[in-house]
């Protein structure tokens, strides 16, 4: 595909397709599949893999906050969409504009809407969020029969969902943490299913759903592995016959060549100096893009198919890679910072491991202003 972007982000539509296909064909029959899409989908980009994953056949999606359930509406999103982050997170008012399911995380909550429906005489439909052990969002389940008593008794607001969220569901197998909250999340279902045969129980995030089929319940909503990527090592381990295939590739090219003398400081700091006449060339990515400062000195990238080190410190637009190992390189060349050239492959646990981070973070750091190239 034609462009002229120096840098840019190029998304597989093919892999998105199938890692949606492979995470709904371990659904059972009636489960519905409400992917993760907050944090801009995790620096793939909010309104185009969510109109992507639209057109696949998605059931619902799932965003952190008003404002992107709001850009969603207004980009012809027409499934319903979840608010993980509850009434906080912008104008309630927007909530029954735009037809939003916010979760919600008290009685309090419940009645602040409650307000708003009966000023506006509009109906909404909420997610009731259940902290099991998070410690984070949510009411406690002892909480959650008088809440729903409660909300019974009220016309404009419904709780159509009760959900939680766990907290290590992708760490080591039985991990007493993981099992102590789901134990407690299935006892409360159990308890109350049949009295709410409506509600739809959700608690899966992608290493559940990908490892835990117990736990799918009515509706799962996984966030990295419809992006490629295993939640952790281990569920990766735990997966060995799916397969995941990475959606984004960052990548960028040669803007400078430059060869440099022995005893020659590059970038920023003085932090590398050169020990004898090299090549250097000037990829125009820096930290301002989302590429960690702290990869400086630490990392290779890809050019030519090869791996050359990053040299120097990363600069906000810029940063020098050594390549007078790989060969004939010129101007405009294609470098990889994600992906695959030739043989090699980097990929965002690659860096993340170098910062001693995880994946998530590398990739919803990513600048949502990279353009992006759809293939």
């Amino acid at each position: 595909m034609k462009h002229h972007f120096p840098t840019y982000i190029e998304i597989d539509k093919k892999a998105l397709l199938h890692n949606y296909k492979t995470i709904r064909s371990l659904l059972g029959e009636g489960v519905l599949l409400a992917p993760c899409v907050k944090a801009n989908a995790y620096g793939h980009g909010l309104v185009d893999i969510s109109l992507l994953l639209q057109e696949y056949g998605v059931d619902w999606l799932s965003v952190f906050s008003i404002a992107e359930g709001k850009i969603l509406r207004s980009s012809k999103i027409k499934v319903p969409i979840q608010v993980l982050g509850g009434i906080n997170t912008g104008n309630i008012k927007d909530l029954f504009l735009y037809n939003l399911i916010p979760f919600i995380s008290s009685k309090n909550e419940l009645q602040t809407l409650l307000l708003e429906a009966k000023r506006t005489n509009k109906h909404l439909d909420v997610v009731l969020k259940v902290d099991t052990g998070m410690s984070r969002f949510g009411v406690y389940p002892s909480e959650v029969l008088d809440i729903l008593s409660y909300a019974g008794n009220q016309k404009l607001v419904k709780i159509i969902s009760i959900a939680t969220h766990f907290g290590s569901s992708d760490e080591v197998k039985d991990n007493k943490r993981f099992l102590d909250q789901f134990e407690l999340f299935n006892d409360l279902r159990n308890k109350i299913k049949d009295k709410y045969s409506s509600i739809i129980f959700q608690c899966a995030n992608s290493a559940a759903t990908l490892v835990y089929p117990n736990s799918h319940f009515d509706l799962v909503r996984p966030g990295i592995s419809i992006y490629g990527y295993f939640p952790s090592k281990y569920i990766e381990n735990e997966c060995r016959t799916i397969d995941l295939y990475p959606v984004l590739k960052l990548k960028s090219s040669i803007s400078v060549i430059r060869t440099v003398k022995e005893n020659v400081y590059i970038s920023y700091g003085y932090s590398y100096n050169t020990t004898k006449p090299c090549k250097i060339a000037v990829v125009p990515i820096g930290y301002s893009n989302g590429l960690p400062r702290l990869l400086s000195n630490r990392f290779k990238i890809l050019v030519n198919s090869k791996f050359v080190p990053i040299v120097g410190k990363i600069c906000m637009n810029a940063l020098m890679v050594d390549i007078t190992k790989i060969g004939k390189v010129s101007v405009g060349d294609e470098v990889i910072i994600i992906g695959k050239q030739g043989v090699n492959t980097i990929t965002a646990q690659d860096i993340a491991e170098c910062l001693g981070t995880i994946h998530y973070e590398v990739l919803t750091n990513l600048d949502s202003h990279i353009p992006k190239v759809f293939v």
